[in-house]
């Protein structure tokens, strides 16, 4: 069974969405962090993005929530 955090962004234009992708992509993840895959969606008419990081365990999922919590929301 996978563990999956979800975490939605508003305003998000397609630059931005693509900008995110971006740097999802070519950054090393944060220390710690042992997620097995990162997905984000797009809806660029309502201007929102979904992002749903995966993790293996449970204790995976809470180390990475506690990660992600401490990165700046922007």
């Amino acid at each position: 069974m996978a563990f999956v955090r979800a975490v939605t962004f508003d305003g998000v234009s397609s630059e931005r969405a693509a900008q995110m992708r971006e740097e999802m992509s070519g950054a090393e993840p944060p220390e710690g962090l042992v997620a097995t895959e990162l997905v984000l969606l797009h809806d660029a008419g309502a201007e929102t993005s979904l992002v749903l990081i995966f993790f293996d365990t449970e204790e995976d999922y809470a180390k990475g929530d506690e990660i992600l919590e401490e990165m700046p929301s922007g």
